[in-house]
């Protein structure tokens, strides 16, 4: 018999795995951390273009991409870009939504969600990232959807927030038309909050 483990009181497992769940995020923290600002290291900043929407250009090796200003955006900089030679835009916070999986976030075609996720995840992300739509005109905010869908024919519309929108962009922009009429985002209180604590087996202070 082995006297020291026999006198070695026992940990519980769940601690035990809990202790190295904790190290091992903190361990994959530092290392992207550590990959971030090495990547910034390495980015010369002559690289950079500060293009103004609707105005100016952006060449980039065989084709030249053309800077617009995006119909909601959380950022008076926030840009996006069409690329006429791929007929491909890139539109940033625009169109994003709010799914309800990582695999739907995942999918690799917007068309294979639920068509009434998607109209709901647009319409809270759009209200919740851009909260001044609910103030806006209604007929001002759907000449920007208009201008939009008019930049160019779009095969392939990438939003930092969705899956690829391979075709049928009309139905995005119909569902967005909807946000300066919609309710508006009601974020979270203390209560929730304590809540959501209390889900996750922490105690608030």
């Amino acid at each position: 018999m082995d006297v020291d483990h026999a006198r070695r009181p026992r940990s519980h497992g769940s601690f035990d795995d809990a202790a190295r769940s904790r190290t091992e995020r903190a361990r994959r923290h530092e290392l992207h951390n550590r990959r971030y600002l090495e990547h910034r290291k390495r980015t010369d900043p002559r690289r950079a273009r500060l293009p103004r929407a609707g105005r100016q250009h952006v060449g980039y090796r065989d084709r030249t991409l053309a800077a617009f200003r995006t119909p909601l955006f959380d950022n008076p900089g926030t840009l996006g870009f069409y690329d006429p030679k791929q007929k491909l835009t890139i539109s940033s916070d625009f169109l994003g939504a709010a799914l309800p999986t990582s695999d739907d976030a995942l999918a690799d075609d917007i068309a294979s969600v639920v068509d009434d996720d998607v109209t709901a995840g647009q319409l809270l992300w759009g209200s919740a990232d851009s909260p001044w739509v609910h103030s806006t005109d209604e007929t001002k905010f759907a000449s920007s959807l208009s201008t939009f869908a008019a930049r160019g024919e779009m095969s392939t519309v990438l939003s930092t927030h969705l899956p690829p929108i391979r075709g049928n962009v009309d139905r995005h922009l119909k569902t967005l038309a909807m946000l300066p009429g919609a309710a508006p985002f009601v974020g979270p209180d203390q209560a929730a909050l304590e809540a959501m604590l209390a889900e996750m087996g922490a105690e608030p202070h």
